[in-house]
């Protein structure tokens, strides 16, 4: 603290950063939202401060009181993750967010494929890593392809060949043009669509690059190699690498089109063109070179030690060049080379064998998840070291579940008053009255019927734990640390808290309903792709019930969609978890929103720092912590691991993300005791989570940083037993670290039961804030 004249200036910054749920700046600063005011920043991320004549009215025993020497500021990131902006006129602006919620879904898989990149085992060899990094980043391309073989069955097969075979039926008068096209004349206007669906998913992709990612710093090849991956210069900075990613999933997408729709069989069982043997061979030389080149730029990242480029290499402009020629090449022959005016027969045109596409591609897709699923035997990581398997798996389920939803929905709409199992009905590909969707789909929902009732039939199970946890809770817990306020009521939130805590064992659960669901795929997968074998046959009630959950699940989607506020994102806290790593996997996933934070927080710190004796206290609630974390390991932070110091809350650093990312946040990042997983039955969740010896503070660990000149650890962490989000961050035994924190909540009118919120206003918030005060010295 310094005075200038009568004036105290603050010495200390007290910065605080939002967990899930997207905080207010206002309820972050514990005010009435119309106290604060924003001090930088934009509607995306932004600097809040209380109006210096509220705070100069607040007393002690008030919310929201600051005390001397102190500038509290919070830091609001959450519109990063979780909406989108506007800039159109408001009579369509409900109409595209709904449209721009939906797209939101659908990158989905790519987050979850962005998660399993970064769960690698990071410290193998660098060939190991490399190796790794490769798989993953294939496995994201082949998401990509599923996706546009999903827009083709619906856009060329569906509609173009099927639907407008008999007229527009349900479709806009407009189209009535396009239906009095020759099939293959349709089918080339239908190639468009793909192309324009992923063009959509790149410029989105791109806007968000040109808005979150900041960082300009460039990766160190000479320190790469034996500095913890998220101390490497560059690690926030992903330009490059996605720019080039994103044009190679362009240039194999568009390949894909022309690869799919060269399996065009004009009608009443006419040969095809011969031309259409040498597009294909074309495309499929594009979408072989993209692969090639993928896996040579999976070199390129913070994570493999090699410096990576700095420019988009001149092979994959020549996999997008060809790519682009045998689609125009492809399109004109379609539209007027040789067969392109054979009129509509009494059978409608077909792709032949499409639907081995999305069936070769479930298989490839399946290899590589299910091999990473089978490294196991770690218990000191996510899932027994299974976790970049469990991300893939989930990522193609819900990739699965989309395609499904999109494919059986739309066939359902333009079926009309036909049942469900029309949809798949065996017989000819196209009549009058019916279209016919991909059996294969339908089998996906065969497999979603199988999982339910597996869910259906453990729930007595997990009921009579909870029974038994509830009896046995208050017996099971440690003793509560002695001053902290407690109560008989807080049972009911300890028991849920509890049952919360469960969530990587329930996570791995859903992974292998996951892999439930694809099963029967999987099967009808191999029939395909072995033809000899034959076609399956499912019961025709069986079809039936596999139809129904998609129409379901479609209802539910679209009411998701409708009833959000404008601009935000669906599954909100979903996003603040997939978004928190670099988008390295995948360039289509979503954009991470630590890409910006991260140096916006390390220029706020340094700046503030930039006057000799100021200091800095990181306050960060939930996942906030580990973007505090990241702000102190970041090699930018020099003046803030000398006076600066880091007070958490509500923290999952420890129990999950040094679980799922041990090279990016693990025990050897942190110098942490290792956590163990949590039970999935017994009253005491966390009953072996105590063993482990205490790491050594190395000096580039988070705590060795935070021991640096004074040599006190300025980290303090506080948790509760009613929180179900937050977790000790370094051991459940008794430490230097961890506090733990009242359990009712006194300062408002009435007490109330305190969980994953409200630590800021408990007595050991103020008395961490003191203590670190004082740790950072002069």
């Amino acid at each position: 603290m310094t005075r200038s004249g009568d004036v105290v200036r603050p010495g200390v910054l007290e910065l605080r950063i939002h967990g899930v749920s997207n905080t207010p700046p206002y309820c972050m600063l514990d005010v009435q939202p119309d106290e604060v005011r924003r001090v930088g920043g934009d509607d995306l991320a932004s600097f809040w401060t209380v109006k210096a004549d509220v705070a100069a009215e607040l007393t002690a025993d008030q919310r929201g009181y600051t005390p001397p020497g102190i500038r509290r500021e919070a830091y609001s990131w959450g519109a990063l993750a979780r909406t989108t902006s506007g800039g159109v006129l408001p009579v369509y602006r409900k109409l595209l967010a709904i449209v721009i919620r939906a797209a939101w879904c659908l990158v989905l898989p790519y987050g979850l494929t962005n998660l399993a990149y970064w769960a690698r085992d990071l410290g193998a060899s660098p060939r190991r890593v490399f190796q790794s990094a490769a798989a993953v980043r294939l496995v994201g391309l082949a998401l990509t392809l599923l996706f546009v073989s999903t827009v083709v069955t619906v856009c060329s097969d569906l509609i173009a060949l099927q639907y407008l075979h008999s007229g527009i039926g349900r479709l806009p008068t407009q189209i009535g043009v396009v239906a009095e096209w020759t099939p293959a004349r349709r089918l080339a206007a239908s190639m468009l669509v793909p192309v324009i669906a992923v063009a959509l998913l790149w410029s989105v992709a791109w806007r968000s690059r040109s808005r979150y990612d900041v960082d300009t710093s460039a990766q160190d090849a000479r320190v790469a190699a034996d500095t913890p991956v998220v101390r490497r210069n560059g690690f926030w900075n992903n330009t490059a690498h996605a720019t080039e990613t994103a044009l190679i999933h362009a240039g194999a997408s568009v390949a894909a089109v022309v690869a799919m729709t060269a399996l065009f069989v004009p009608p009443d069982g006419q040969p095809p063109a011969r031309w259409s043997w040498a597009t294909a061979a074309v495309a499929g030389a594009a979408i072989l070179g993209a692969v090639v080149r993928l896996i040579r730029t999976s070199a390129n990242a913070a994570d493999v030690p090699v410096k990576p480029a700095s420019a988009v290499h001149w092979t994959t402009w020549v996999v997008l060049g060809v790519s682009g020629a045998a689609f125009v090449a492809h399109a004109l022959l379609l539209a007027l080379g040789p067969g392109s005016g054979v009129p509509n027969g009494q059978s409608a045109a077909r792709l032949e064998g499409l639907i081995a596409i999305p069936a070769t591609l479930l298989v490839l897709l399946l290899v590589p998840a299910l091999a990473f699923a089978a490294r196991g035997k770690k218990p000191l990581r996510a899932w027994g070291g299974r976790a970049v398997g469990v991300f893939l798996l989930l990522a193609l389920g819900t990739a699965m579940l989309l395609s499904n939803l999109v494919v059986v929905g739309v066939g359902n709409w333009l079926n009309g008053t036909s049942g469900a199992a029309d949809l798949v009905a065996s017989g000819p590909v196209r009549t009058a009255e019916t279209i016919h969707v991909p059996e294969f789909f339908a089998w996906f929902g065969v497999g979603l019927v199988v999982s339910g009732a597996l869910v259906l039939a453990s729930v007595p199970v997990f009921a009579t734990a909870a029974v038994r946890w509830a009896a046995a809770l208050p017996s099971a817990r440690p003793a509560p640390a002695p001053g902290t306020v407690t109560d008989p009521s807080t049972a009911p939130a300890r028991l849920l808290a509890t049952a919360a805590h469960r969530a990587e064992p329930l996570v791995g659960i859903l992974a292998v309903l996951t892999l439930v669901s694809l099963l029967p795929c999987l099967l009808f997968a191999g029939w395909q792709i072995i033809p000899w074998v034959g076609d399956p046959i499912a019961p025709q009630a069986l079809t039936d019930l596999g139809v129904l959950p998609a129409t379901v699940l479609v209802v539910a989607l679209a009411g998701a969609l409708i009833l959000r506020p404008d601009g935000a994102r669906p599954l909100g806290i979903v996003w603040d978890l997939l978004c928190i790593v670099p988008r390295a996997a995948h360039p289509f996933g979503p954009p991470s929103y630590s890409e910006r934070a991260v140096p916006e927080l390390v220029t706020r710190c340094e700046s503030w720092l930039s006057v000799p004796g100021r200091k800095v206290v990181l306050s960060a609630h939930s996942i906030g912590s580990v973007l505090a974390a990241a702000v102190i390991l970041d090699p930018r932070s020099a003046a803030l691991i000398k006076r600066g110091a880091l007070l958490t809350y509500g923290s999952q650093l420890r129990a999950y993300f040094g679980r799922i990312f041990p090279e990016l946040f693990g025990p050897d990042v942190l110098a942490t005791v290792p956590a163990r997983a949590a039970r999935l039955f017994g009253a005491d969740e966390f009953r072996d989570d105590t063993s482990g010896g205490r790491p050594a503070a190395r000096r580039q660990t988070l705590v060795g940083l935070l021991r640096a000149g004074t040599g006190e650890t300025r980290w303090i962490n506080l948790w509760r037993e009613t929180d179900y989000l937050g977790f000790p961050a370094y051991s459940r035994a008794a430490n230097y670290i961890d506090v733990t924190a009242d359990e009712i909540d006194r300062s408002g009118y009435l007490p109330t039961v305190a969980s994953h919120s409200g630590y800021v206003r408990t007595p050991q918030y103020r008395e961490a804030l003191d203590e670190l005060v004082r740790r950072i010295g002069t």
